[in-house]
C-alpha cells in the first residue's frame, strides 16, 4: 500500500507541474507573442504603402558637377547634398544627420572620391601598388564608369557623442546614401 501512495504523489506532482508550465506558457503567449504579431503586420503595411508612394529614382539627381556624374535620388532622399572639398573629393552631407562635427563637415556622412581606374599606385600608398580597378572591383561602395572608379567612404568616426536617436538618423542616412550611390551615372 505504501508503494501505491508514493506513486500517486508523483503522479499528482507531475500533473501539477504540467499544469503550471501550460499556464505560464499561455500567459507568456498572450502578453508577448500575440501582441507582437499585429505590430509587425502594421509595420509591414506601412512600409509597403511608403514604397508605393515613393517616386522613381530618376526624379532628382544629386550632381557631382566637377566630375560630370550624378546620383539618382528619390524624394525621400532630398536631404543629401555634396560639396567639393579643397582636396578634390566630395563631402556628402545629410540635413537629417548631425554627427556633431563643425564647419563643412557639420552634417557629413562620408565622402566620394574618384580614382583613375587603371593607374597603378605607389607601393606603400593607400592602394599599395595596385590599380583602383583591382582594389575596388568587388567593393559595394564603388562604381566603375569608363576610366574612373568612384568610391563612397563612410565616416570613420563621429565628431562628438550623439544620442541614440541621432545615431539612428546618421546610420539611416548612410544606408540610404549607399543604396543611392551604387546607381551613380554619367551626365551624358
Amino acid at each position: 500500500m505504501k508503494k501505491e501512495a508514493g506513486s500517486a504523489h508523483i503522479i499528482v506532482i507531475v500533473v501539477l507541474v504540467i499544469a503550471l508550465v501550460a499556464s505560464l506558457g499561455w500567459i507568456f503567449w498572450q502578453n508577448f507573442v500575440q501582441t507582437d504579431t499585429p505590430k509587425k503586420q502594421e509595420l509591414t503595411a506601412q512600409t509597403d504603402t511608403t514604397q508605393e508612394k515613393t517616386p522613381t529614382a530618376e526624379e532628382k539627381p544629386l550632381e557631382l558637377k566637377e566630375w560630370a556624374v550624378s546620383i539618382p535620388l528619390t524624394e525621400a532622399d532630398s536631404d543629401f547634398s555634396v560639396k567639393m572639398s579643397d582636396d578634390d573629393y566630395y563631402i556628402v552631407s545629410s540635413s537629417k544627420a548631425n554627427p556633431g562635427c563643425e564647419g563643412e563637415h557639420k552634417h557629413s556622412i562620408g565622402s566620394v572620391s574618384r580614382f583613375v581606374a587603371d593607374e597603378k599606385s605607389e607601393k606603400g600608398s593607400l592602394l599599395d601598388g595596385a590599380t583602383p580597378r583591382e582594389v575596388f572591383k568587388d567593393n559595394n561602395n564603388a562604381v566603375i564608369i569608363g576610366k574612373y572608379v568612384y568610391h563612397y567612404s563612410r565616416p570613420q568616426s563621429l565628431c562628438a557623442d550623439v544620442t541614440e536617436d541621432e545615431g539612428k538618423a546618421i546610420n539611416d542616412a548612410i544606408r540610404r546614401f549607399t543604396k543611392a550611390f551604387i546607381q551613380l551615372k554619367t551626365n551624358d
